[in-house]
């Protein structure tokens, strides 16, 4: 079939630009050569061929779980912080942080209210399978509610046991302040009412006095008088 006087010129015009472009690549060098990567046989061989840049200079070396929580616990930039930590267990081989870093790392971002930041934090925690502190929750448990997010303290506390770790009065008593500093009466309430049935089944039921006289004393005077049913139902919970 013979091509028709248009369909030559079109072809013509398109192998004109073909050509000039190979004439203007011709002055580039030549692809780099990635043969060397035919023997990478794992991330972590991969890992071992490069070098990456810390984010920190100078970085700690050798790394060791102490040194790494002892620089994060000095940057102030939260997300440097956080950058730091992914640094140290992502790019560097035959690594593995011990408790300190994570320990550290929270306290960091919960100081600043970088709240956005924490959860993939907690979740690596919580696959990590070691066994974090209280008082990591605790510092939690105040940020949120020195930030006015009570509801978000409550979840801080009821999330507790899900890393292995049995709440004591201490991170219970933290999580009562947290309401009566917000005045969340409701909050407040159903705590008090549930503490028997559901409550004190995750909290340490060594000690009888479970709950802060201070903080018991600031709640009855400032958010329950007047409020007769709520306060006997609370006072029957506590000479039960």
């Amino acid at each position: 079939m013979m091509l028709r006087s248009d369909n030559k010129v079109r072809l013509l015009d398109l192998g004109r630009r073909c050509l000039s472009t190979v004439v203007d690549l011709a002055h580039l060098p030549s692809p780099m050569d990635l043969g060397h990567l035919d023997s990478v046989q794992s991330t972590s061989d991969l890992l071992d061929s490069y070098t990456v840049t810390p984010p920190v200079r100078p970085w700690p070396s050798p790394l060791t779980s102490r040194r790494l929580a002892n620089l994060i616990h000095r940057l102030k930039d939260p997300h440097l912080a956080l950058r730091a930590f992914l640094h140290a267990t992502h790019f560097t081989p035959g690594f593995s942080p011990s408790y300190p870093p994570y320990h550290a790392l929270i306290l960091r971002l919960a100081s600043v209210r970088a709240f956005p930041l924490l959860p993939p934090v907690l979740s690596a925690l919580r696959r990590s399978g070691l066994r974090p502190s209280e008082d990591a929750f605790i510092a939690l448990i105040r940020a949120y509610s020195l930030a006015s997010r009570p509801a978000a303290s409550l979840r801080s506390f009821l999330s507790i046991p899900s890393f292995g770790l049995r709440p004591s009065v201490r991170s219970f008593n933290a999580l009562l302040n947290a309401m009566v500093q917000n005045r969340r009466l409701d909050l407040a309430a159903l705590l008090f009412r549930n503490c028997r049935s559901k409550i004190l089944q995750i909290v340490d039921s060594s000690r009888r006095n479970v709950f802060d006289e201070d903080v018991w004393d600031i709640f009855v005077r400032k958010f329950v008088t007047g409020s007769e049913n709520i306060r006997e139902q609370i006072t029957a919970v506590l000479k039960a």
